[in-house]
């Protein structure tokens, strides 16, 4: 799942029509001579659409002190613009206004409005997602989407503390699809929980996903560019619209470069791919996309799936580097005996511990973890782990059961039971989640159920194509 569009998110919010609904909020806004910063738009949109699918009438009151007259009147102007029986329904007006609160601007005054929270708040809140970013690995300075975050903490803090716990629906589905965003965010509840002395539902880790997804890509598109050089030579012109199409539709994922001479061309050494409208076979090892100038739309559709081939093979290839010495042959079970979640993590973790791998203290953090969200996924694979990072050495032992294991309110038939040591996560939870998440989904049951042995889980995971 991609944090791209709002029209993603459909799916999560069956009564709203999302598209009619953003563009009634953004009206409303525009017309109360106020905006709202574009690096804040698309999170302070759904903190709506989640407080209108999801309310209800028994919620406790919400404080509307901190809310401005001008915030207010926007709350009530959307509210009563919804096509249900909550028009007028004071609650709800103050409901949206706390997400409006501090986000909406004047429009002739760009000054920042008062922060509901305090600066001691945001240190706190700062120093949890520092330390979950640096756990996974993941660098977000500069992030615009971030400056407000604390926002939404805030106000998903007082709901808590007032009783007002939010109910999802299909949250499973968003931790199914986005199992590595997911996992950042039970991590990070985790802190919270500790730091402001809450407890953060599982449902409401749904939520939190979201607002980090959004972070979380727009981070990683900076980190994982691939290079992408392109050649011309022979229509300058042509050439110059084609290149300009595929620096606007790929600059985000890609460092592009364009060069006109071979020499130049030749100093690339670790360019991923070439784009060119010129034949290049026997000139330069290296994979080349030759366009037609005279084709431009197939031409550009060609380069797009180059692309995607290309991040998926540098995902495989990492994920067997990091993969060479975590798998082996004494660490993989195939058996029908084992039928419990807790006997699973009990029998495997034995094995981590025969192997040297883990001290005394992993099962009690494995439990821990699950204790916060369930490790299950599909109703198809579990990937129970630790947070502490404090096994001996990186290992992943595998049980597979044909008939199922009994996996919280799920029925899974493959567990990797994963060992990390400091600083592995960061590198490794990534592209193994999300190769597993697609491998060994419902969908793909009927064929990793016929793997028998070490071997054939081996093929399976390594050399499938996706």
């Amino acid at each position: 799942m991609a944090f791209k569009d709002l029209e993603d998110f459909s799916d999560y919010f069956p009564h709203i029509n999302i598209e009619n609904l953003t563009n009634k909020i953004k009206e409303i806004i525009k017309l109360n001579n106020c905006i709202i910063p574009p690096y804040y738009e698309k999170n302070l949109l759904i903190n709506i659409f989640i407080t209108i699918n999801l309310f209800d009438e028994s919620i406790q009151s919400i404080d509307s002190q901190i809310i401005s007259n001008t915030e207010l009147k926007i709350a009530s102007e959307i509210v009563n613009n919804l096509n249900n029986s909550s028009k007028n329904n004071t609650n709800l007006i103050n409901m949206i206004g706390c997400c409006l609160n501090g986000i909406i601007k004047e429009n002739q005054n760009d000054l920042a409005t008062q922060k509901p929270y305090s600066e001691e708040f945001e240190l706190k809140l700062n120093k949890c997602l520092n330390n979950a970013f640096s756990h996974f690995g993941i660098s977000v300075e500069n992030n615009n989407l971030l400056k407000f975050f604390p926002d939404h903490i805030f106000n998903l803090i007082q709901r808590l503390r007032n009783g007002n716990y939010c109910y999802f629906p299909d949250s499973n589905n968003l931790k199914d699809n986005c199992i590595y965003i997911y996992d950042i965010a039970v991590y990070l509840c985790q802190l919270f929980n500790t730091e402001f002395n809450i407890q953060v539902p599982e449902n409401e880790i749904s939520l939190i996903a979201i607002h980090l997804g959004f972070i979380i890509e727009e981070s990683l598109k900076t980190s994982e560019k691939l290079t992408i050089v392109l050649y011309s030579n022979n229509h300058p012109l042509i050439d110059n619209f084609i290149f300009k199409n595929i620096k606007e539709r790929h600059n985000d994922i890609a460092n592009i470069i364009v060069v006109n001479n071979l020499y130049q061309l030749s100093t690339f050494k670790s360019t991923d791919f070439i784009v060119s409208t010129v034949n290049l076979n026997n000139i330069i090892d290296k994979k080349t996309i030759l366009l037609n100038p005279f084709q431009i739309e197939q031409d550009l559709i060609s380069v797009e799936i180059a692309i995607k081939e290309c991040i998926k093979l540098k995902e495989l290839n990492t994920l067997k580097e990091i993969s060479t010495t975590i798998f082996s042959e004494n660490l993989f079970f195939c058996t029908t005996d084992i039928k419990t979640k807790e006997d699973t993590i009990q029998f495997l973790s034995s094995k981590l511990k025969q192997d040297g791998a883990v001290n005394d203290n992993f099962i009690k953090n494995v439990l821990q973890r699950e204790s916060l969200s369930p490790t299950c996924f599909m109703n198809s694979f579990a990937l129970p782990h630790s947070f502490q990072e404090d096994s001996i050495k990186n290992r992943i032992s595998v049980l597979i059961n044909k008939n199922g294991i009994k996996w919280d309110n799920q029925t899974v038939y493959i567990v990797f039971l994963i060992s990390t040591s400091k600083n592995t996560a960061k590198r490794l939870n990534k592209a193994l989640f999300e190769r597993i998440g697609k491998l060994f989904s419902d969908t793909n049951k009927h064929k990793f159920l016929n793997i028998s042995d070490y071997d054939s889980f081996q093929t399976y995971l390594f050399d499938s194509i996706l």
